[in-house]
């Protein structure tokens, strides 16, 4: 009878052990599928910011053309060169009308 019961208990302590493991696997099986989404998703992130970046970095080596500056003086500043005339596109008065 003690016998049995010894083979009982480790029977028990292993199936115990068993459980405990396969708890402790799934556990970590499931962190590691959330921190792959993770990661997936950085990754789409990283991308989107590296073209972000290039669009940044290609906007800037335009503003550094010496056309571009004038261009942008020009049209956003009204600048003129000396001896030119300036030229300004008039904005036609509203019409006041009203019933009499």
């Amino acid at each position: 009878m003690a016998m049995r019961w010894r083979l009982n208990v480790r029977r028990l302590l292993l199936m115990a052990l068993a459980v405990h493991m396969l708890v402790v696997v799934s556990g970590q099986a499931i962190r590691i599928a959330g921190m792959s989404r993770d990661l997936t998703a950085l990754r789409i992130q990283i991308e989107g910011i590296r073209g972000e970046n290039e669009t940044l970095y290609r906007e800037a080596q335009l503003l550094m053309t010496v056309g571009y500056i004038e261009r942008l003086a020009r049209e956003e500043l009204g600048m003129v060169w000396p001896g030119e005339i300036p030229y300004m596109r008039a904005v036609p008065a509203q019409l006041d009308i009203r019933s009499k």
